[in-house]
């Protein structure tokens, strides 16, 4: 799951380097909003499901934010 969370972060930065580049040239930013759409619903659905394990492993939101 980590490696999924991972990946999906890799290619939301990938997306936004080539965008901000783009924009840097003065060129039209082209990206496909149903990709951008599917990645932001694949890493909700991942950090979803992130916190259930931690839940379910008895971890609270307090140690959550001091380890962030």
């Amino acid at each position: 799951m980590y490696t999924e969370l991972n990946t999906i972060g890799i290619n939301l930065n990938q997306i936004a380097t080539a965008a901000t580049n783009t924009a840097k040239i003065g060129q039209a930013v082209n990206i496909d909003p149903e990709q951008l759409q599917n990645l932001v619903e694949s890493l909700r659905t991942s950090i979803k499901e992130i916190q259930m394990q931690l839940l379910e492993c008895g971890v609270t939101g307090n140690e959550l934010e001091e380890n962030i």
